[in-house]
């Protein structure tokens, strides 16, 4: 057991994933949305039956509604290009020559 974590913990040894409260809201794995646009709150929306007193928590909980990832994120852009390069240097300007060793005598 190393710090409590147990199992094969060898690089081919198999490890648990485990996803995080984003994904599991439906939230993209890319985590590139940094603040999401909402939407009310809709019963229909969850496989779950609340209670009366349930459903007036999770209102309480999100008064301004809950993130919804089928839109882009508030004032998300697309990127600038797709399959971005480095190859002409960083900011695209080259990186000049290599550097060389030097013997020293």
């Amino acid at each position: 057991m190393a710090g409590g974590v147990e199992g094969d913990l060898t690089c081919s040894g198999t490890w648990q994933y485990y996803s995080s409260p984003r994904q599991v809201a439906a939230g993209p794995i890319s985590s590139d949305v940094m603040k999401c646009a909402l939407k009310p709150l809709e019963r229909a929306d969850y496989n779950v039956s609340f209670t009366r007193e349930e459903w007036a928590r999770l209102r309480e909980a999100f008064p301004t509604g809950v993130c919804d990832y089928s839109k882009p994120g508030v004032s998300q852009r697309p990127p600038k290009a797709r399959w971005m390069t480095f190859a002409d240097g960083p900011g695209g300007r080259p990186l000049g020559p290599p550097p060389t060793s030097k013997s020293v005598d």
